[in-house]
Parts: C-alpha cells; sequence; structure tokens
C-alpha cells in the first residue's frame, strides 16, 4: 500500500514539473524508485501535509435578465477559478450572497474578502478596496460602470434636462450600478432626482422591464446601467431599433453608449481585519490574470475612487445620509448664496438709510429754519393785521361812541342848567347822573374791546348771530347808502366769540359786496342766514362785474383788489377773524356777473352756558 501511495504521488510531482502530462519518459523515474524501495524493505509512509488555511470570499448574486447575469457570472465564474488555480496554498470557501446578506456578514467579520460594486466596496466601513475589475469594454479601472437614460426613438425628450416632469422606470434606488450612477448626472445638473420625474415605476431585478415599458409607452424615460442594452436585446433588433439613448457621451474610456459619468467597476475589497498576508496573496493573483486568457476579464488599481464618493455626497446616500437631516450647518451651506445676497442688501440698506437720514438732518434743519422766518413773519402780519382791525374799528368806534358821548354832553348840559335854579332837584340829578355814569360805563367798553383785540386778548361770548348780521345790514347800508337784504328762516343762531370781531368781518365782506354792485351800476346785495347740522352758512352775493378765474383764486391776497384805492387788506382781515372762530370761507364767481362769499361758523351747541363758550373759544 506504501508502494502504491508513493508511486502516485511522485507521479503527480512529475506531471506538474512536466506540461505533457503522464508522459512514459516521466514515469521511469518513478518506477525505479518504487522497484528499488519495495526490494529493499518496508517502506514508512510519508507523513500527511497539514491542512490549508481557509480564505472566506463573499460574491455578490446578480439578478436582472438572463444576458446580463450570464455576462456577470461568468467573470465570477473565471475568477473563482483562477484564484484557486494560482494560489493552491489555501483552500478557498467562495459563496454568493445578496447585498444586504453579504454586507452583514462583512460587518460581522465572517469573510475575509468580498467582491461587490464599487459604490458598495468604497462605502462600507473599514473594508479595504484593493483591485477593480477591468473588460474589454473598459480596460481603465476608473472608468467601467456608467448609467444610461434611454427614450424612445420618436420622443420629443433630446437632453435630460427635458425629462424634468416625465415618467421614469428603473430597477430601485438602491442599485448603484443601476440607478444611482445615472441620476447622479440629474443632481449634478442642480436638481433633486427624487423630484425631478413626476412617477418612478421600480421593477427590481427584472432589467428587462425597463426597456420594454418605454418601447411599449408606460414609461417616458428608462434608466439603466451602461452596456447592458446591447446585450439584452442582440436578440430583439426590432426592440433595440425603437429606443434611443439620450445624450450619449463621447467616447471616453467606455466603449459602448451611456449617459454619465465614469466610475470604478466591480471591486475586490478586504473586510476589518482581514489577515494582510491572504490580502497582499490574493492581490498580486488578480494583478497578474491576464485578460487574454481568462475570457477579457483583469484586475486593476482604481486611482480615482473619490468619483464613488464625491457621487454618494451629491445623492446625499450612504455615507452622506445625514446631509437629509438638516442642520445649522447644512443650512448655511444651503443658504449660503441667499444669505449672502440678503447682507448685501442689509449693507445696501444701511446706506441708503444713513444717507436718508443724513437727508433728513438737512431737510429737517432746512424745514425748522423755514418755519422759524414762518413764524416771524406770521407774528409781524399778525402784527400788521391787529393794527388794521384797529383801524378798521375806528368807522365803529365814531359809530358806537357817537350816542354815548351825545347823551353825556346832552345830561352834562342839563346839570349845567338845573345849578343855575335857585332850588335844585336832587332826584333828577341822581338821575341824570346815574345816566351819565352808564353811558361813559358803554365808551370804555368799546374802547377796553379794542384795546384788548390789539393785545391779542379777544373777548369770547355767546350771541345770536341773526341779531348781529342784521345790525351789520342797518349799519352798512346807512353808511353807503345802499339797500342790502338779509334773509333768514331761523332765530336764534347761537354762536361763540368776539362779538366786534365778527360784526367787522362781516361788515367789511358786505361793504366789499356793496362798493361792486355799486360801482357796475347794479343794486343787487344780499345776506343769507341758515343752519345746516352744526354748522351757520352765512352767503354773502352782489351782481356786480363779471369776475376771471384767476382773480377768485386771488381774493385775500394783499395787493389785490378791484377798487383803484384798494389794498385788499379788508378781506384779509375778515378772513383772519372768521379763521380765528374756526370760521370756513369760499369764494366763487357767478355766471351772471358778481361774487359769491360762503361763510361756515360752528354754532354753539349749549348756548345758555357762557363758560362753556369761554372754555372752548380758541
Amino acid at each position: 500500500m506504501a508502494f502504491i501511495t508513493t508511486f502516485f504521488r511522485l507521479a503527480r510531482r512529475a506531471a506538474a514539473a512536466n506540461r505533457n502530462g503522464w508522459a512514459l519518459s516521466s514515469l521511469l523515474p518513478c518506477i525505479l524508485v518504487c522497484t528499488v524501495s519495495f526490494m529493499a524493505g518496508p517502506v514508512h509512509a510519508e507523513p500527511e501535509s497539514s491542512p490549508r488555511e481557509v480564505v472566506r470570499i463573499g460574491f455578490l448574486a446578480f439578478d436582472g435578465e438572463t444576458t446580463y447575469i450570464d455576462r456577470n457570472d461568468e467573470m465570477l465564474v473565471v475568477t473563482e477559478r483562477y484564484l484557486k488555480e494560482a494560489i493552491p496554498e489555501y483552500s478557498f470557501d467562495i459563496r454568493r450572497y445578496g447585498n444586504e446578506e453579504l454586507l452583514a456578514l462583512v460587518e460581522s467579520g465572517e469573510l475575509d474578502l468580498f467582491l461587490t460594486s464599487s459604490g458598495a466596496a468604497y462605502t462600507t466601513k473599514g473594508a479595504v478596496p484593493f483591485a477593480t475589475l477591468i473588460t474589454e469594454e473598459a480596460d481603465d479601472p476608473n472608468y467601467g460602470v456608467a448609467g444610461v437614460f434611454i427614450v424612445k426613438k420618436d420622443s420629443p425628450i433630446r437632453r435630460l434636462e427635458d425629462a424634468r416632469g416625465a415618467s421614469a422606470v428603473g430597477t430601485g434606488p438602491q442599485k448603484f450600478m443601476n440607478w444611482q450612477v445615472a441620476v447622479g448626472e440629474i443632481a449634478r445638473l442642480g436638481y433633486d432626482p427624487e423630484n425631478f420625474f413626476s412617477s418612478i415605476r421600480f421593477v427590481g431585478s427584472d432589467l428587462a422591464a425597463v426597456p420594454r415599458l418605454v418601447a411599449e409607452g408606460a414609461a417616458d424615460v428608462g434608466v439603466m446601467r451602461a452596456c447592458t442594452l446591447e446585450p439584452m436585446l442582440v436578440n430583439d433588433r426590432r426592440l433595440l431599433d425603437s429606443l434611443r439613448v439620450l445624450e450619449p457621451a463621447p467616447e471616453d474610456g467606455l466603449r459602448c453608449l451611456h449617459s454619465s459619468a465614469l466610475y470604478p467597476d466591480w471591486t475586490f475589497a478586504a473586510v476589518p481585519g482581514a489577515p494582510p498576508p491572504i490580502v497582499k496573496r490574493v492581490a498580486q493573483a488578480l494583478f497578474n490574470m491576464d485578460p487574454d486568457q481568462n475570457g477579457g476579464y483583469g484586475w486593476s488599481i482604481a486611482t480615482k475612487a473619490d468619483s464613488v464618493d464625491e457621487l454618494f455626497q451629491l445623492l446625499k446616500i450612504g455615507p452622506y445620509e445625514h446631509l437629509r437631516v438638516l442642520t445649522f450647518a447644512g443650512f448655511l451651506e444651503i443658504a449660503k448664496p441667499y444669505l449672502l445676497a440678503l447682507a448685501a442688501l442689509f449693507l445696501a440698506w444701511i446706506v441708503h438709510w444713513w444717507r436718508v437720514e443724513a437727508l433728513v438732518r438737512r431737510r429737517t434743519a432746512d424745514l425748522k429754519e423755514a418755519q422759524q422766518k414762518i413764524q416771524e413773519a406770521q407774528k409781524k402780519l399778525s402784527q400788521l393785521l391787529r393794527l388794521g382791525v384797529v383801524n378798521q374799528f375806528s368807522t365803529v368806534i365814531a359809530h358806537e361812541l357817537h350816542q354815548p358821548l351825545a347823551a353825556t354832553k346832552y345830561l352834562a348840559d342839563a346839570v349845567e342848567l338845573m345849578t343855575h335854579q335857585s332850588e335844585i332837584d336832587s332826584a333828577k340829578l341822581r338821575t341824570i347822573s346815574s345816566k351819565i355814569s352808564d353811558s361813559v360805563s358803554k365808551a370804555a367798553s368799546i374802547v377796553e374791546r379794542v384795546r384788548s383785540y390789539a393785545k391779542s386778548r379777544a373777548l369770547a361770548e355767546a350771541f345770536d348771530l341773526v341779531e348781529l348780521l342784521k345790525e351789520v345790514t342797518t349799519d352798512v347800508g346807512a353808511a353807503l347808502h345802499a339797500n342790502p337784504e338779509f334773509s333768514c328762516k331761523q332765530t336764534p343762531l347761537m354762536v361763540c366769540g368776539d362779538r366786534v370781531a365778527l360784526q367787522i368781518a362781516f361788515a367789511n365782506l358786505l361793504k366789499n359786496a356793496c362798493e361792486a354792485a355799486h360801482s357796475s351800476g347794479k343794486t343787487f346785495v344780499q345776506l343769507r342766514l341758515s343752519a345746516e347740522g352744526d354748522q351757520s352758512v352765512i352767503s354773502v352775493e352782489n351782481d356786480g362785474p363779471l369776475l376771471s378765474e384767476d382773480f377768485i383764486a386771488k381774493i385775500g391776497r394783499p395787493m389785490q383788489s378791484e377798487k383803484l384805492d384798494g389794498m385788499g387788506y379788508g378781506i384779509l382781515i375778515a378772513l383772519t377773524i372768521l379763521e380765528t372762530h374756526q370760521g370756513a370761507v369760499r369764494f366763487s364767481r357767478r355766471e351772471k356777473g358778481g361774487l359769491l362769499v360762503v361763510v361756515r361758523l360752528p354754532l354753539l351747541r349749549q348756548p345758555s352756558s357762557l363758560s362753556f363758550c369761554a372754555n372752548t373759544h380758541d
């Protein structure tokens, strides 16, 4: 038995040394050694070699259309066979797992190496990617996979931006090569891939359903991995010809139509804590794998793996999932351009506010200066007006003082005559003396009114406006030998104010009306009084000359008068008095000639209360 065992062991070693297999020349030394050993006596058996170390490798199981699966399965089969042949000192335990199961085994440390997409290899925590697939379509490990958008050949969608709001179909959002690498272009354009399409239909593992649904019109856009459409539809030329790749990129390292940037293909990675000698030995073997002798598949090192990291950051998935939760720093990043614009606007507003404030301060100073000048001018004008009013009072004083002074003189003469009589009637003397005192008091009251007005101390009292206007009509008519009409349907109409001042104001208005009518040879002058609510309405109307609108607008200004020797101060004084009594005056021309003046004065709501009048009069 030992002889037979020794024979076959030597034979295997000879065969391994000779690539011609079991050649007779290689067996002769084995026969000679075995014969000598048998004749020499018993031979002790060689001890069995120690068990080989097991290398546990997990392959990602592929799913999808049959052609696509067969092609990737071929890569796995070729790679598995090559590793077992190239590294005989290790025992390989290679199994296939679904994506979630594979990542769970990596995390638990139950594997040494694993083969998966570059997206998973470069984002799995602690994993060390060390070899990336190269093929006939992509001989650069940095550019091995891309995404493709397909539409119907007659679709109006010509650019990726045109697909916004369209319906889409794809395998699933968790698929790195079949979905994420493609929709990364949407994010790169500044859109949110999750809200870019109006609707998205995910078909899972049924990859062949994507082009079929697009061709049938069930979806506007199909999202797939590049280099899968052509082999998938190689036997269905009609379906392939009915589709079109959206915005195909120029030839840039991947020798098939694609619509996105390029990323590393399938990648080998070591799990955290994997034995370094195993990783080194497997890496050496993979880098020595000749594509020409292994179905066109080889392995190299991807030196631009940061493209995967940028993609995940762009899509806010994987290690950048936290970017979907808006933090203060994230908010600042998103709102940075808006905040800068707001800051610029705020700065501009501050500059504008400062300029406006400076302008307001300057204008305010100018306004204060102008107001001060106006106040000084008004003060001077007020003094002039008071002097003018005092001058106007002279006519009234002459009329009012005439009676008490004449009566005083008459009574004084009577006293003088009584002194020549032998007997003086004491009763008559007391009566005459009392009347003289009353006349003097009346005259003094008139003088005091003039003085008080000159000192801007108005004497407010409640009186009947009807009686005042009757007196004004009578006095002005007698003075000018005119016959103005007065009409009033209501009585009494109590007002509060300075009776003498208002008498002067209305006397001026009525006097001007009579003089204007007389100058044009007419006699119509009318003074009317009525009440409207809590106001009295006094109108003075005459049929004098035809006046222009320009003259009407200038009434009340100094040096504006129709009379040759007039200066216009009579109307100005009247307006000043009426305004101090809270009155409103309106002038309007009559179509047939003449002027209509309408004055509104507030009525006294409590005619019986003099204290109310004194407290409320300005």
